[in-house]
């Protein structure tokens, strides 16, 4: 961690990004952006250890490195809206887990910033990638124009609350999870992140037209993964990191949520159930557990980090090495990746920004 702060002095201190007019940060997303939203709900998941402090990975995610870095350097604050799980739009109309929407996310900045001005924050929006694996069957093109039409439509709605400037991050390849080899994904994955991002692409560029007092900056994490699982050498060298494991999971093997249903009061629904209750959490009593846990497991995000707990709950460390992987668990990234990834979208302000955000 202090290598990291250590590093982004050296290549960033003499910057005075964000000096004016943006004096906060505000973070939409999922679980690789949620630095303990969703955790401070359930109190389950995911837990730690083996996940670091309620993040979906083992340390800090890159919008809190981001954000700790701004915090430092020039006095900017940041606000975190990123649930994990969460996902562009509503797939099931009996979703009863108010957070697990962009829009939800959205819908509570505003709750808490009723009176505050909106036209002094940088947006960041990093979502899509829960809707395109937690439906398998749907049609792509009809899949895909959802998913832009739901970060469009915040964009929209944050613009008439006075938003000027937007960051927002397209998908990695899904297909280079170990998640889409397990589960025979690969090929609709990739068509999925292919299209979301060329439609991403495309209606950003339109609305930077149809806006030009505005800011909006594309961060194309896309090229940057496929580059760092291409050149994963030059990354160590660069960062000081270590990775060599490119396609496996850190937590990988051992159990199964198919392995542990031996009976009617020993599926993973039963124990999630049971550990949800037993927390006595006040925020948790407005929902129904039953209907919660189901949602939780329907989510292969969620599921996932579920799954990684039930390991260590049988006394299994698969996880040698972490420093080495590319993946924590079979969806999200590692500690190191975040940190390269931080740094990759201070660049792309460095480079994108700096005439509007310097002061």
């Amino acid at each position: 961690m202090k290598k990291f702060f250590i590093m982004i002095c050296i290549l960033l201190c003499s910057s005075k990004l964000f000096a004016a007019p943006v004096n906060e940060i505000i973070f939409f997303g999922d679980s690789l952006s949620d630095d303990g939203n969703l955790y401070s709900i359930l109190k389950v998941i995911p837990r730690s250890p083996p996940y670091y402090k309620g993040r979906f990975s083992n340390g800090p995610t890159w919008a809190e490195l981001l954000g700790n870095h701004y915090k430092d350097a020039n006095h900017l604050d940041s606000s975190n809206y990123a649930y994990g799980g969460a996902t562009a739009y509503s797939h099931d109309s009996g979703n009863l887990f108010a957070p697990m929407t962009l829009n939800a996310e959205v819908l509570e900045y505003y709750a808490l910033t009723l009176f505050k001005d909106k036209s002094d924050k940088l947006y960041v929006i990093w979502i899509g990638g829960n809707d395109y694996l937690t439906e398998e069957e749907m049609d792509p093109e009809a899949l895909t124009e959802k998913v832009i039409e739901s970060i469009f439509s915040a964009i929209n709605d944050l613009k008439s609350k006075g938003g000027q400037y937007f960051l927002i991050l397209n998908l990695p390849d899904l297909a280079r999870t170990p998640y889409a080899a397990e589960n025979n994904l690969t090929q609709r994955l990739h068509l999925l992140t292919t299209m979301h991002n060329t439609k991403l692409a495309k209606a950003l560029a339109e609305y930077a037209a149809a806006n030009p007092e505005q800011k909006t900056i594309l961060v194309d994490v896309y090229s940057f993964f496929d580059d760092l699982l291409a050149h994963p050498d030059q990354y160590n060298q660069k960062y000081q990191t270590q990775l060599s494991n490119l396609h496996q999971a850190c937590w990988t093997g051992g159990l199964t949520l198919q392995s542990l249903q031996t009976g009617s009061q020993n599926t993973p629904r039963f124990h999630l159930q049971a550990q949800l209750l037993e927390q006595n959490n006040s925020a948790l009593k407005k929902y129904n557990i039953r209907t919660l846990s189901e949602e939780i497991l329907s989510s292969p995000s969620l599921k996932e980090t579920y799954r990684v707990a039930s390991i260590k709950d049988n006394g299994l460390d698969p996880c040698k090495q972490p420093e080495q992987y590319i993946f924590w668990d079979l969806i999200h990234p590692t500690a190191p990746v975040h940190q390269i990834l931080a740094f990759r979208v201070l660049d792309t302000l460095e480079r994108e920004a700096k005439d509007l955000l310097a002061g």
